[in-house]
């Protein structure tokens, strides 16, 4: 990978597949990882702050951007389709991996296990 934006690509996951497996080698490696949620249309200070701060709780951060979908359903009207956050949030530096949330994120939580779940304003 020798361009920025493909560096950013590669930070999004949607197959359980690939979690696991980026999942698994954190695991062999010792590293711990936070999972963080939110829709992230606007990526304000107070917002670079909680994920900033959610990356030094661990060694890894994972970040769920809620869906088009999931946003639909709650009522909110979003400025960004859900690609184009999860793009803004993968291009932060310590950001490690970007998921496109299109289940309960109970299920998510079950399916990752992270280590630390900060918790945070309504982004």
């Amino acid at each position: 990978m020798d361009n920025e934006l493909e560096l950013i690509n590669h930070r999004i996951m949607s197959d359980k597949d690939e979690i696991s497996h980026k999942l698994a080698y954190w695991k062999f490696k010792s590293k711990t990882f936070a999972f963080v949620h939110g829709y992230f249309d606007v990526l304000t200070k107070e917002v670079l702050d909680y994920l900033a701060n959610a990356s030094n709780e661990t060694n890894r951060l994972i970040v769920a951007v809620h869906s088009d979908r999931l946003a639909k359903e709650a009522g909110r009207s979003l400025g960004n389709t859900e690609a184009d956050r999860a793009t803004l949030v993968a291009a932060l530096r310590f950001v490690n991996v970007v998921l496109i949330l299109n289940e309960p994120v109970e299920d998510m939580i079950a399916f990752l296990k992270p280590d630390a779940l900060p918790k945070g304003n309504d982004f």
